[in-house]
């Protein structure tokens, strides 16, 4: 896809128009999850000295 526009400072060295090209990307970079489901939670037993 591209336009044509006039140009303002460049006429002076014999170069009346300009052609502009533009294009664009999108990349999507999606990374699995590793989930550890908790059921239960900390019992009042816990004892962190025996980890």
């Amino acid at each position: 896809m591209g336009a044509t526009i006039p140009t303002s400072f460049l006429r002076v060295f014999g170069c009346e128009t300009m052609t502009v090209i533009a294009e664009a990307g999108v990349t999507r970079n999606i990374k699995a999850l590793d989930v550890v489901p908790a059921i239960g939670g900390l019992s009042a037993g816990f004892n962190a000295d025996a980890l």
